[in-house]
């Protein structure tokens, strides 16, 4: 970082978080402009972005949620909007190992709901034959 970032000690310029995180720049980009809401990523003078610890823990979270659990884009961003109500609520978030139980309780749902669909369609298939 430049002159103009001494006021902005213990932040990291993107660059910085990219070689850290091993997230390209472009997805770093990606993730402020859909997840900003959820992020609180500052800017500098020349308007580049200033990331703090915080704001990188939040990164591999997202980034944990879509490609580890497979979520869309769309359930990361319910699920944030999810806790940062719990948080405004004062509510505490759940702790890692919760977190992983309701993850994969998640999947297991999503799956049996799945095979609900599928064995609906099967018998709709069955009775326009009959």
């Amino acid at each position: 970082m430049g002159e103009d970032d001494k006021g902005n000690s213990g932040l990291k310029s993107i660059s910085e978080v990219a070689q850290e995180t091993s997230i390209p720049e472009s997805t770093l980009r990606y993730y402020d402009s859909e997840f900003g809401d959820f992020l609180d990523i500052k800017r500098d003078a020349a308007n580049r972005r200033l990331f703090d610890e915080k704001d990188t823990r939040q990164i591999m979270y997202i980034r944990r949620l879509l490609k580890k659990d497979g979520l869309s884009v769309k359930q990361v961003k319910d699920r944030l909007a999810v806790e940062k109500d719990l948080t405004s609520t004062g509510v505490r978030p759940l702790d890692e190992s919760s977190l992983n139980q309701f993850s994969e309780r998640l999947r297991q749902i999503e799956r049996q709901q799945d095979l609900l669909v599928k064995a609906v369609e099967t018998n709709l298939k069955e009775v326009r034959h009959i």
